[in-house]
């Protein structure tokens, strides 16, 4: 199994850069993981591009996508 683990604070603008691309790979790995794409997620149109699921179904198990708010959950980010 794959685990990508998104470890972020609200206040982190590193944290906020990347946020769109945790929620581009967590979309991806959906779709993947249903075998379909729907034309609409939440309203709006897919952000990935057809060769980004591709590439996702390519996989024998879609990975999976956690998050962790470390201002929660800091002894946990601090040991990771």
């Amino acid at each position: 199994d794959i685990l990508f683990v998104d470890f972020f604070a609200s206040w982190c603008s590193h944290c906020q850069a990347l946020a769109p691309t945790w929620e581009v790979l967590a979309e991806v790995m959906n779709s993947a993981a249903t075998a379909s794409v729907d034309t609409e997620i939440v309203g709006r149109e897919h952000e990935y591009s057809k060769e980004d699921y591709d590439a996702a179904v390519k996989l024998a198990m879609p990975a999976m996508i956690a998050k962790v708010d470390c201002v929660v959950h800091k002894d946990l980010c601090m040991d990771q």
